[in-house]
């Protein structure tokens, strides 16, 4: 996973100048001190600087930007994982590269808004369209000589966005807007017309100010949920505005210095029985004897409100899933270091499936009905969970859970 990519942007309330790394939903100027939310309806959208005095009229392709972790589990009884992070071209099989390559890494992005004064085209290509390019790139597919079956995939922390890359014609070559350089000669038969489009969309806008209180708020750089220290209430970011989120915190019995946010989300699983926690623990062949009131005791399937690496990922979801959690404790002062909430409430209840395929112990048996799974969220609570800093990590003597720190710094780059 290589490194965030940066964005120049100028402060909306003053026009200094701010550099930002891709994953960026929150910032304070400098200069003007101004706290701000970024946001928008669909995808982010950004453009590369074209060369200055291009000898022909420059116009901009889109590239789709795709970054996560993929999930398969298929008929190897196994849940393979790989990182994602790759660019698209949204023209398919015309005559622009089918890739950016490094060059996003290399230069520094722009917003693409109404600001730009440039033309920027909608890719002729919805994103689900180009997903079995995404599927045909990963290494998976290629560890068995043997065609396999798949049984669920899923794709977490999916961040998507849109880049836009400059070219101009000249001499019937298109030529790389950014080098000047000729790319290709075009065939009979391909068109010389470039793209057509509009005035870039604007960003939303959001100054980071407690609704209700007006105060400040604080988050992290990543953050999709921000904190009022004045009315300790939290706040989360949508497409377009700041909802209240309320938020649980468990009782950690010890002196915590951090609190790390989970999804405790209630869902309804169709295609496999697993609703209750008698479901759940003969799903996993628990060495328990399942009591009679666990058959009507509710299942709660929990999923970090943080990205990290697939393993990590994996075992934080299936130890507390199989904990169920539910100590919860008054928590009306604010509290002290919470970790930043990076992945959406959504994309947390679109892990559920690949939760589940871990806990399966009978895999050969029960891994084909995962296929007819589907999941609906009912409900999600935000919780926080008491941890102790450690020299690298983050621990939990209660679970016995450790979490390294390094793990919390490579997921801000999915």
């Amino acid at each position: 996973m290589g490194s965030s990519w940066i964005v120049e942007h100028r402060c909306t309330q003053c026009g200094a100048p701010i550099t930002l790394e891709e994953a960026d939903r929150y910032f304070a100027c400098p200069f003007c001190r101004v706290r701000i939310c970024l946001t928008t309806d669909d995808h982010f959208r950004y453009y590369l600087q074209p060369m200055d005095n291009p000898p022909e009229e420059i116009f901009y392709v889109p590239f789709w930007r795709v970054r996560g972790i993929w999930f398969i589990c298929d008929d190897e009884l196994e849940i393979k994982s790989s990182i994602v992070d790759a660019t698209y071209c949204g023209f398919h099989g015309g005559p622009y590269p089918e890739s950016l390559g490094l060059r996003p890494q290399a230069l520094k992005l722009r917003f693409a808004g109404p600001e730009s004064g440039s033309i920027f085209p909608e890719p002729p290509q919805e994103f689900n369209s180009i997903f079995e390019r995404v599927e045909g790139g990963l290494p998976h597919y290629h560890i068995s000589n043997s065609p396999v079956r798949v049984f669920h995939k899923s794709f977490l922390g999916e961040k998507v966005s849109i880049v836009y890359a400059p070219f101009f014609l000249k001499n019937r070559a298109l030529h790389d807007g950014i080098l000047g350089k000729p790319l290709k000669a075009l065939r009979d038969g391909m068109s010389n017309v470039p793209p057509q489009g509009s005035i870039g969309r604007p960003l939303t806008v959001i100054p980071a100010m407690c609704p209700e209180c007006g105060s400040d708020l604080e988050g992290g750089r990543d953050s999709i949920v921000f904190f009022c220290r004045n009315c300790n209430k939290a706040w989360y970011l949508t497409k377009n505005n700041l909802e209240r989120k309320g938020f649980l915190v468990l009782n950690g019995n010890q002196e915590a210095t951090s609190y790390l946010p989970f999804w405790r989300i209630k869902a309804q699983v169709d295609g496999l029985k697993v609703q209750t926690m008698a479901d759940l623990a003969r799903l996993a062949n628990l060495p328990v004897v399942v009591r009679e009131e666990w058959e009507s005791t509710g299942l709660f399937f929990w999923v970090p409100g943080f990205k990290v690496h697939a393993s990590l990922f994996l075992r934080l979801a299936r130890l507390l899933t199989l904990h169920q959690p539910g100590d919860f404790v008054d928590h009306e002062e604010p509290l002290d270091a919470p970790q930043p909430v990076s992945l959406p409430v959504d994309d947390a209840s679109d892990s559920i499936t690949v939760i589940i395929a871990s806990l399966i112990a009978m895999k050969k048996r029960i891994w084909p009905s995962l296929e007819s799974v589907t999941i609906s969220q009912l409900h999600a609570d935000l919780v926080y969970i008491p941890f102790q800093e450690q020299e690298g990590d983050y621990f939990n003597p209660s679970f016995k859970i450790s979490v390294p720190k390094n793990s919390l710094k490579f997921g801000q780059n999915l």
